[in-house]
């Protein structure tokens, strides 16, 4: 979705990163149960009882 002061409206410009041209944002979500399942594959020992940590990024 390109930037627009209806969508972000504390922004002063659309080109937020002063590249020349309007920014768009990324928006995406992953299944809490999938990231379940990479676990179960990858990690030995993870069950419903193990501690996962998680970042969310925003980056311009």
């Amino acid at each position: 979705m390109a930037v627009s002061l209806a969508n972000h409206p504390t922004a002063t410009s659309t080109d937020l990163d002063g590249g020349g041209s309007t920014d768009y944002m990324l928006s995406f979500s992953i299944p809490f149960a999938d990231l379940v399942s990479l676990a179960v594959g990858l990690v030995p020992g993870f069950n419903k009882s193990s501690f996962i940590n998680y970042a969310a990024l925003t980056g311009t």
